[in-house]
């Protein structure tokens, strides 16, 4: 605890020291659900902890709700948990301590919520305290001071398949809620995972008008007058309505028919769905690329800008070497925007104030866990990104700096994770916050300041008909073999619902020549791996997206769709929703220094989306295009004329629409260098084998196996072209034309 002139040390909650001579892991980050299911005494705590942290007058104020959430964005002022900090910019103001869109955004999050963390364990074993003297059984008293012990934050694991079935949980929903009491009896009480009331009115709070150009659907946040958080509200400034049926029709997935009355060719739509897919994707690299790459891969996967991947010359799409892989900031973004609407949690400014803000972050780090688990090196480093086309390294920066971070500064796992202290009152850096390797106190033992203390609990998948636990490695003693690693890694793709060879066997069985031959992209006379084996008759569809921040006021999404056409000439065609990359803005960036910094360079949002293959399938099975005769060009210009693309506000108003060329009003089209960038690619789906592969005649139960513990890894990529504009012609048979494309801002009415 810290007084107010001294600096407010961020340890995380601590844990007794014990000596043991085998290794004791620390408690668990649990599942709000389970939690609040399986736990009563730690949830009562959490809760009640929770709410007193809110209350005004909360000491010492550094480690108050209102001060923890203003560390996120606004008012910003230096948090007064670091009063002794000197401002290192030259420009004047205050400018927040925003790492977004950056390789810091994953490790700066997690001293953040240990920060909110050591507040409420602090409390909650205060309110233990209280609880144990009133109870007359010793044995309970016992439950409630262990219970304090051992809470750590929950998360809200938006990934779980309940999410996709009923959407936000309604404890979230309601402003009363049911904990049980050291009188041994349930009670009502107010609840503070519905919102959190404002003790002050926050400086810098201004109303905000979400670019909204359709007039009768107002998209003002009224962020001035409203004395609480919103979710989804209405835009009204007093008597607000929050909409948790919309958010629940977006995140709850419905199975859809792709062929009227053919129950065997189906699909998931919905954002869980889109969820999963984009954390599925964050475990497509492999676990051998060459140690030069490492700071490379942490780039494309930590952050949404991707430094690492500059921008080609014509049409800002970046170079990626991983383009299907995802950021772990890109599903972040999307629950933001879309449990937000145009209420608190879709501005990066006030996203901190909003209760919902710490279990969804909770779920990211545990994410980040995770991959962690599976990439142990993947890491910034200090010797910043390998140029491939040069030869040589190049320093991440962070080109106009944030409150102390001078102009220009190289940013590396050593950067400084303002304003966080560790236990020896310097700042915590990448470096020891990145792992969740843990050290248990012993007494009389000095503890490392890198220790968490906490972890979450194991993934548990069915594999062969057993369940198979993937826990995350937090004993610094033991390094997990590649090859388990690389088996773990397969599992948590499918967990997260990439199963290419599901999809497969929910589609029309493919046979045009780019989906059965393998690697039809490969360089003519190139030799293929024998130890490769590809998905047979499948190939990977994606779009890679490329969004310029400040292309609305605020938050939005570019939503991809994707028209299934008739197999009737002027038939109904049936559109399916498949995708989503968002953009997490700040209402007044002109504030914000790394925001701004972004804006100077040019920065962009990138995302990768897969395109789901029995839409896919579906389409070319439809159109007559499924045939060994059809060339790859035709079949491509297919998939690519059947994608749409529109710009949707936080209010679910388009903002603007990829339209065809000569239908839209040309006073409306959006300029090519502030348009979104949407291109089509696809690529191999293959396992790399242990042993080379054999015949197919030949290939034995125990082959298939093998092929079934193999993670799946992606090459042969083929960039098709962007939406704007795709060769086709007549029966798309005229190469000279094409289908062309062009961006509009939606109509005014």
């Amino acid at each position: 605890m810290a007084d107010s002139w001294a600096p407010y040390q961020i340890t995380g909650a601590v844990v007794t020291p014990i000596k043991s001579k085998t290794f004791i892991p620390p408690p668990l980050r649990q599942d709000i659900c389970d939690l609040k299911e399986n736990d009563k005494h730690q949830f009562t705590l959490y809760i009640k902890a929770l709410e007193k942290i809110m209350q005004p007058g909360f000491q010492p104020e550094a480690a108050s709700f209102q001060g923890i959430g203003g560390i996120h964005g606004m008012p910003y002022s230096p948090w007064s948990g670091d009063p002794d900090e000197v401002r290192q910019t030259a420009r004047g103001p205050f400018l927040g301590y925003c790492n977004h869109g950056s390789i810091l955004f994953p490790t700066w999050h997690r001293p953040h919520l240990l920060l909110l963390e050591q507040s409420i364990s602090d409390t909650a074993i205060g309110i233990a305290g209280d609880y144990a003297v009133r109870v007359q059984n010793p044995e309970e008293s016992k439950l409630w001071l262990k219970a304090a012990e051992d809470l750590r934050l929950p998360f809200w694991d938006w990934t779980h398949p309940r999410t996709g079935e009923t959407g936000i949980p309604d404890f979230f929903t309601t402003p009363k809620i049911t904990l049980y009491m050291p009188s041994g009896k349930e009670e009502e009480h107010n609840n503070p995972l519905y919102s959190y009331r404002f003790v002050s009115q926050v400086n810098g709070f201004d109303n905000r008008y979400h670019g909204n150009r359709i007039y009768k659907k107002p998209g003002r946040a009224y962020f001035k007058e409203w004395d609480r958080t919103y979710r989804n509200p209405d835009s009204r400034p007093y008597d607000v309505t929050e909409d948790y049926a919309k958010v629940n029709e977006r995140l709850i997935c419905k199975e859809k028919e792709l062929k009227p009355g053919d129950d065997t060719l189906t699909w998931k739509d919905g954002s869980w769905a889109q969820l999963t897919n984009l954390v599925s994707q964050m475990f497509a690299f492999e676990t051998n690329i060459e140690e030069k790459f490492w700071a490379n891969v942490w780039d494309e996967f930590s952050n949404t800008t991707v430094q690492s991947a500059p921008a080609r010359n014509k049409d800002d799409r970046p170079i990626r070497r991983w383009p299907f892989a995802t950021s772990l900031e890109s599903s972040h973004n999307q629950v933001h925007v879309t449990v937000g609407g145009i209420g608190h949690m879709s501005d990066n400014d006030t996203a901190g104030f909003d209760p919902i803000f710490y279990l969804h972050h909770c779920n990211v780090d545990r994410l980040l866990s995770f991959w962690q688990h599976i990439y142990p090196d993947y890491v910034a480093g200090t010797k910043g990104y390998f140029v491939e086309k040069e030869g040589t390294r190049k320093d991440f920066t962070q080109r106009d700096g944030t409150w102390m971070q001078l102009a220009d500064v190289k940013v590396d796992e050593e950067s400084p994770l303002l304003p966080f202290r560790n236990g020896e009152y310097k700042y915590w850096t990448s470096k020891n916050a990145y792992s969740l390797k843990y050290v248990h106190p012993a007494p009389g033992e000095d503890t490392p300041v890198s220790n968490k203390y906490y972890t979450y609990p194991p993934i548990v998948v069915e594999t062969g008909g057993k369940p198979y636990t993937i826990d995350i490695n937090t004993n610094p003693n033991v390094e997990i073999p590649v090859y388990q690693r690389d088996f773990e890694r397969r599992l948590l793709q499918e967990h997260f619902n990439y199963n290419p060879r599901k999809a497969r066997a929910q589609a029309p069985k493919m046979r045009q020549k780019l989906f059965t031959v393998e690697a039809p992209y490969q360089s003519e006379g190139a030799k293929i791996d024998p130890l490769r084996e590809p998905l047979d008759d499948f190939r990977q569809f994606f779009v890679t997206v490329s969004l310029e921040p400040s292309f609305c006021d605020g938050s939005y999404s570019a939503v991809l769709s994707f028209k299934v056409p008739s197999t009737e000439p002027g038939g109904q065609e049936v559109v399916h929703e498949f995708g989503q990359v968002a953009v997490l803005s700040r209402g007044r960036s002109d504030l914000c220094g790394n925001c701004i910094s972004k804006k100077a360079a040019g920065a962009r949002v990138h995302g990768s989306v897969l395109v789901p293959h029995q839409l896919v399938a579906v389409a070319l099975e439809n159109l007559g295009r499924n045939d060994p005769d059809i060339p790859h060009d035709e079949a491509i210009a297919v998939v690519g004329s059947c994608i749409q693309a529109s710009v949707r506000l936080p209010s679910g108003a388009i903002y603007a629409s990829l339209t065809d060329s000569g239908e839209g009003d040309e006073e409306k089209e959006v300029s090519d260098h502030r348009a979104p960038v949407i291109e089509l690619l696809s690529c191999d789906v293959y396992v790399k084998r242990e042993t080379p592969r054999p015949p197919h005649n030949l290939r034995a139960a125990e082959d298939t196996k093998q092929f079934d513990r193999l993670p799946f890894n992606f090459d042969d990529w083929k960039p098709h072209g962007l939406l704007t504009h795709i060769p086709t012609g007549a029966d798309w048979q005229s190469k000279d034309s094409a289908i062309k494309r062009g961006w509009y801002l939606a109509d005014e009415s």
